[in-house]
C-alpha cells in the first residue's frame, strides 16, 4: 500500500503514523511512503540537496525518534515492513546533474536516505520511459543505457541494504513489445551487452496495471490480468499478463498485481472482484504474488479484508 497525502489534505508527523498503523492493521504488510524525488517540476537538485522527500516521504522525517521506534514496533508485531518509494510520475533521476547516466549513484543515495530514516526499504517507482514503438528509451540514452540505470540503481541499493527490501513498480506496458519488452531486459539483463539482470536482487515488482489510458477500461479482466494480455486497441499489449511475464523469466510469485484502490480510475477492479481473480490464479497458476494498491484512504481499511476473507 502506498501512503501519500490523499483529499487535497497533508499529514502531520501524528497522523502520518496513525495513518501508518491503520494501514498495517487492515492488513498490509508493505507500507510504501511516497515520494522521494530527485528532480521534477517543484525541485530542482542542488549539490547539497539531490534528493528531496515530498508527501508521506517528508512527513516521516518530521516524526521524532520515539515515533520511529514505535512504529517500527508496531509493524514489526504485525509481520509489516515500511519503506520509501522514490521516483513517481513526473520525476527524473535520469536527467539529474546528479544521477544522468549513473544509475549506482542514484541507487546509493536513495537507500543511504532509507536507511538513514530507518526504513526498512526502497521502492523504485520509475516512469517517464519513451517509446516510439518497439523501443524503451529516454531522451539522451539507448535502450541498453536506459537499462544499465536501472540495473545499476537496484544493485547499489541492495549493497547498502544486504538485508532490506528492494523492490519496483514498473508499468506494465513496460514489458510489452511496445516498449522493446525493456522490463524484461532490465529483470533477466541482456548478456549480449554484459548487463546482469535485477532478479537476484529484488524482493518484488508491484506491476501497475493502471495508468495506461486514461478514459479506457484496460486490463480489468481476469485472462487480461493473468493469462492473456492482448486486448482490442487501445489496451492491446501483448505478452504482459501476469503468467506471460513468468512464462518470459520473471519469478511467478514476485509479481504484485497493481491496481487503484478507488473507482473513477483506468483500470480500476473492485475488491470483490479481485478477490475472484486472486483465487482464481492462486488455484490455476499457483501464483501467490499479492495485490498492490494506490493510495491509502480510508476505503482500504476493508479492501484486504474483502480480497482475503
Amino acid at each position: 500500500m502506498y501512503i501519500n497525502t490523499f483529499q487535497g489534505g497533508s499529514f502531520t508527523a501524528s497522523t502520518l503514523v496513525s495513518n501508518i498503523k491503520a494501514a498495517a492493521d487492515a492488513g498490509y504488510n508493505y507500507i510504501l511512503l511516497a515520494f522521494l524525488v530527485s528532480k521534477n517540476a517543484d525541485f530542482t537538485p542542488t549539490a547539497s540537496q539531490k534528493l528531496l522527500p515530498q508527501g508521506a516521504a517528508y512527513a516521516w522525517t518530521t516524526t521524532t525518534d520515539a515515533q520511529k521506534t514505535d512504529v517500527l514496533s508496531y509493524l514489526s508485531s504485525r509481520n509489516a515492513k515500511i519503506m520509501v518509494s522514490v521516483g513517481g510520475a513526473f520525476d527524473y533521476p535520469y536527467d539529474s546533474p546528479f544521477y544522468s547516466k549513473n544509475g549506482a549513484a542514484y541507487g546509493t543515495d536513495v537507500a543511504n536516505w532509507a536507511s538513514q530514516q530507518r526504513l526498512n526499504g526502497v521502492d523504485f517507482d520509475l516512469e517517464e520511459i519513451q517509446s516510439t514503438g518497439g523501443t524503451f528509451v529516454y531522451t539522451g540514452y539507448t535502450h541498453n543505457e536506459i537499462v544499465k540505470f536501472f540495473i545499476d540503481a537496484t544493485f547499489a541499493a541492495r549493497n547498502v541494504l544486504p538485508s532490506g527490501i528492494v523492490s519496483h513498480a514498473p508499468q506494465a506496458v513496460y514489458f510489452a513489445p511496445y516498449f522493446g519488452k525493456g522490463w524484461f531486459d532490465i529483470w533477466n539483463g541482456i548478456s549480449s551487452a554484459g548487463l546482469t539482470g535485477i532478479k537476484s536482487v529484488t524482493d518484488f515488482i508491484a506491476v501497475q496495471y493502471y495508468n495506461i489510458y486514461q478514459s479506457q477500461p484496460c486490463f480489468v479482466g481476469y485472462e487480461a490480468l493473468f493469462t492473456h494480455s492482448e486486448q482490442p486497441s487501445p489496451c492491446n499489449y501483448v505478452g504482459i499478463s501476469i503468467n506471460e511475464m513468468a512464462q518470459q523469466g520473471v519469478e511467478l510469485n514476485k509479481i504484485v498485481l497493481g491496481k487503484y484502490l478507488t473507482d473513477g480510475h483506468d483500470g480500476y477492479v473492485s475488491p470483490s472482484d479481485l478477490h475472484n481473480f486472486v483465487s482464481t490464479a492462486r488455484t490455476n497458476l499457483g501464483w501467490n504474488g499479492g495485490v498492490m494498491f494506490w493510495r491509502w484512504e480510508p476505503a482500504a481499511q476493508t479492501a484486504v479484508a474483502t480480497i482475503y476473507p
